[in-house]
Formats: structure tokens, C-alpha cells, sequence
């Protein structure tokens, strides 16, 4: 794994990336990175806990960037310096506290910097002043997680025209089961399904169990939401490195992100419940 510490080290790489006026060149047009190390001088900058700036370069000079609450988006070109120039970052509008808006701050701040963009195999380095950025191919440094027999806690619900992001004291989850089960706590009860792939689409079975009724007023309503992926007999699914979102017919459906210290259960009326 290589870190770029300083500008002249990047400039050190090797041949700068083959410019484009309107597009990016074929070795850099639909990729995404991954931030692996941000430098400010000597001395790093630390990104929010299990968050990192994934970047990807598309069709037409488009880029799009993720710091791990609002989406980024613009149209670049690289100049004749191999430059990255962008025009003004558009960025959606959802707020996740003050850490991480002075985080999305940082990073749409950067990319209208006009900074230094350097391409070697896999790794990727950017520079703006006394700011570098070292980024790894989002496949090497991210891969895709396996829908069965990873750990998934739910980050938000997905509805037809909105996203809403959760908040539970016993956080939801679910996981997918080699043997074609599927469990889950959905804020309120615990229970399991069977379930199928066929054509990239999840088939779900009927519930095995009985649900309970739920004390509490808010997470009554988002286990609600957590069921209603299951109106419709199938629904399509997508894994993202580490996001999995599963959506149905109907424009329902559940995101979803690996858990990476393990969900913690115990048996409970032959289900699970999440550990506090």
C-alpha cells in the first residue's frame, strides 16, 4: 500500500494521467477510490470513526464524492497541469451532526481547490497547498461484502421519494443464512424468513413466527418501515463495498451496512435480540 506524504512525492510517482478536456482518460473514467490516509502538512487528519472519502470519476468529466452523510457532485475537466478543475460541488442537503458537515466541508473545499491529481495502478494522489490525499481503487480497498453470512445493521430506511437514517437503542439488523434463512430484529421483534436468489432479486418466504406487539411508539414505526421491504415477493438488491440497500416493487426498502466488530446476540424465544 503506497501514502503520498508530500507534493513532491506525488509529483515523483510517474507520468501524469493522460489529459482530457471534456472526459477523463479510459484509466481513470469509472473508477472509484478510496481515501486511505489524509495529510494536512506533517501531521494527519483524522476522518470520523469507520468513515473515509470515496471518490469516482464518471462519464463526461463527472465526479461524485461520499464522506459518509451527504452526497457531492460536479463536472471537471483536467487542465494542461493535470489539475483537477471543477465547477461549483452541488452537495444534497442532509444533516448528520457538526462533525460530519465540517468533514463535508473539508472535502467539497478541496476538490474546488484545484488540486494535483496523480494516477499510479491502484493508487491515486491528490495535493491542494500543504493537503494530500492518498486514495486506493475502492475494489482493493473496499470490496464488495457477501449478502450471505455478513453481519448487516440497518443505517435507514428507503422510501419512494425520500431516504430517512435511523437511530435505535437496540440497533436493527439482519443477516442472510447459508442454509436460505433469513433473521432480523427490526426495532421491535425478532423473527425469520426463508429466502431465494433468482435473476439478481431476492425472493422472500412466508415469516416463520408470530410478531409481538412493540411498547414503544417510535420504534413500532420504524419496524414498520423495516417490513415493508417484504410487501412485495421479491425486491432487487445492491452491495456497495460495505452497503448493502435492498428495495422493493413498490420503492420500499432497507439500507443496510456491514457491521464490523460483529452483532452481538443471545438466544431469546428461539430468536435473537440485539445485545445492549
Amino acid at each position: 500500500m503506497k501514502y503520498f506524504p508530500s507534493q513532491i512525492s506525488l509529483l515523483l510517482l510517474g507520468p501524469f494521467i493522460e489529459k482530457c478536456s471534456s472526459s477523463f482518460p479510459d484509466t481513470l473514467e469509472g473508477r472509484c477510490f478510496s481515501s486511505i490516509r489524509v495529510m494536512e502538512g506533517d501531521d494527519e487528519r483524522e476522518l470520523i470513526p469507520d468513515t473515509h472519502i470515496d471518490l469516482c470519476f464518471e462519464e463526461e468529466g463527472n465526479i461524485r464524492a461520499y464522506t459518509g452523510c451527504n452526497n457531492m457532485g460536479s463536472t471537471c475537466t483536467l487542465d494542461d497541469d493535470d489539475h483537477l478543475d471543477c465547477d461549483f460541488i452541488f452537495t444534497s442537503m442532509m444533516y448528520c451532526g457538526e462533525d460530519f458537515e465540517d468533514q463535508d466541508s473539508f472535502v467539497s473545499s478541496f476538490l474546488e481547490s484545484k488540486p494535483l491529481i496523480v494516477l499510479d495502478g491502484n493508487n491515486l494522489g491528490m495535493s491542494s497547498g500543504d493537503t494530500v490525499i492518498s486514495f486506493l481503487d475502492k475494489e482493493e480497498a473496499d470490496p464488495d461484502r457477501t449478502l450471505m453470512g455478513t453481519e448487516w445493521r440497518v443505517e435507514g430506511f428507503v422510501l419512494p421519494k425520500a431516504y430517512m437514517s435511523i437511530s435505535l437503542e437496540f440497533g436493527a439488523w439482519a443477516l442472510f443464512g447459508d442454509d436460505s434463512i433469513m433473521s432480523w430484529f427490526d426495532g421491535c421483534n425478532t423473527n425469520k424468513r426463508s429466502f431465494s436468489i433468482l435473476n439478481g432479486l431476492i425472493n422472500f418466504g412466508p415469516l416463520e413466527g408470530e410478531p409481538l406487539d412493540c411498547d414503544d411508539d417510535t420504534n413500532s414505526r420504524y419496524a414498520g418501515f423495516f417490513n415493508a421491504m417484504f410487501l412485495t415477493e421479491d425486491a432487487t438488491y445492491t452491495i456497495d463495498g460495505p452497503s448493502l440497500r435492498i428495495v422493493n416493487s413498490d420503492g420500499y426498502g432497507v439500507s443496510f451496512l456491514a457491521s464490523s466488530g460483529g452483532i452481538e446476540r443471545r438466544a431469546f424465544n428461539e430468536g435473537y435480540v440485539a445485545a445492549e
